[in-house]
């Protein structure tokens, strides 16, 4: 990815470009940041560090699967306490679904 996680707030938070065939979405914020330990299950169904009444920990899940239908990738890097970047790539040429 490259960009590294600001400090400052980000005018731009969503950007997008396009690369080798893909379509590239950045979005980014400078909030709490996903702990290190967490981010290889943050796509797993019901992983969540709410409480049960604040969410079930679909949200990503579904996100990642709407992403791999049509072929594309999403990727995200995070420093605590500074913010996340999830970075979403989209082939602009669909193979047949």
């Amino acid at each position: 990815m490259g960009f590294g996680v600001r400090t400052e707030p980000n005018p731009d938070p969503i950007r997008t470009s396009s690369e080798r065939g893909f379509v590239r979405i950045n979005i980014e914020d400078n909030g709490k940041g996903i702990a290190k330990e967490h981010l290889d299950r943050i796509f797993e169904p019901f992983f969540t560090t709410k409480k049960i009444e604040h969410g079930c920990g679909l949200g990503l899940t579904i996100v990642g699967e709407i992403i791999k239908h049509y072929q594309g990738e999403i990727e995200v890097e995070s420093v605590p306490d500074k913010g996340t970047i999830f970075t979403v790539l989209l082939p602009i040429e669909s193979k047949s679904l």
